[in-house]
């Protein structure tokens, strides 16, 4: 059981870092929004910023873009379900499933366009 607490705290402990990392990184876009950083499968966690209301793409790429450099940077943003895909992005006009699937270099070029955003959803590998 001791060893069972180690990694469960080593996993609370990646978790709670990653958590810190997007609320300082995202701080203004959460003013009008929410975050979520739990267990996915495989490993991996889930990162979801929902917002309170939808938003385009213009609105919200100053903030994203360099969040997704530095997280990238720090962390391993792996693929999930779909081939070729980082980042899901929802719209509540459409919640039977993601209204786009992204590469992330796609997103930090800013080679999208894309409106009525309601949620981000990607995938972190915990190390």
């Amino acid at each position: 059981m001791k060893h069972l607490k180690r990694f469960n705290e080593a996993t609370d402990n990646f978790k709670e870092e990653l958590r810190d990392f997007c609320e300082n990184s995202l701080a203004y876009l959460l003013d009008d929004g929410k975050l979520l950083v739990e267990d996915s499968i495989d490993n991996l966690v889930r990162v979801q910023l929902s917002f309170d209301r939808d938003k385009d793409w213009n609105e919200i790429k100053d903030h994203i873009i360099p969040f997704l450099i530095r997280l990238t940077n720090k962390y391993e943003v792996v693929e999930r379900n779909t081939e070729n895909v980082d980042v899901y992005i929802f719209t509540r006009k459409n919640s039977g499933g993601p209204k786009a699937e992204f590469k992330i270099k796609d997103l930090i070029d800013d080679n999208v366009e894309i409106s009525d955003i309601d949620q981000i959803r990607l995938f972190v590998e915990e190390n």
